[in-house]
């Protein structure tokens, strides 16, 4: 399949733009009319496969992952629609690898395509644990709260990594810090009077 990045007018007259995955430009055409859009342009995207591989070069941390679902969360308990509250999250997201995975979010979404799916496809990024999370909200209708407590999950994970961290860092120093002490030691206190 191939990558299309399409301009449509709607009947209003407000124009849409975005990316599409199809088979030929006849097959997003179809799309787009079967939605009550008319085509403005329809263009080939040749980067497709590329942008698959190098999707997550730029990592996706913990902390995109918690602005993530956090963001969901918020947006659909004001009752925003799941399209609208990835829309939004496009705006917001400077980061070049997540912004790319939420226009596939997004493609997906359009074409039909259960919520869940797109992560799926990303499963050293994402646990699998919170995929069927996802799945089982989308299936529930209770979206909304899975989002939330995958949050407080990665929230409680990205503690559990800084203390971690931490020590580390403190069982690493800790060798560089003893012969100071030591010297301290051996060499002021035999001084006193």
């Amino acid at each position: 399949m191939a990558q299309f990045h399409y301009i449509a007018s709607q009947p209003d007259g407000r124009i849409v733009e975005s990316e599409l995955e199809a088979q030929q430009v006849s097959d997003v055409l179809q799309f787009l009319t079967s939605r009550g859009l008319k085509p403005i342009s329809v263009k080939l995207v040749e980067r497709a496969k590329e942008e698959r591989k190098t999707l997550f070069r730029g990592r996706v941390t913990i902390a995109d992952q918690i602005f993530l679902f956090r963001y969901l969360t918020l947006m659909l308990q004001i009752g925003t629609n799941l399209l609208q509250a990835v829309n939004i999250l496009i705006d917001d997201f400077d980061k070049p690898s997540v912004k790319s995975f939420l226009l596939e979010v997004r493609s997906n979404l359009e074409r039909g395509q259960p919520f869940h799916s797109t992560f799926a496809k990303y499963p050293k990024v994402f646990s699998s644990v919170h995929i069927n999370l996802i799945k089982a909200g989308e299936v529930s209708g209770n979206l909304q709260n899975i989002c939330d407590n995958i949050t407080q999950s990665l929230l409680k994970e990205k503690g559990l990594r800084d203390q971690l961290r931490n020590a580390l860092m403190l069982a690493h120093q800790a060798p560089q810090l003893n012969p100071s002490v030591y010297s301290v030691g051996v060499i002021a206190v035999p001084q006193l009077p």
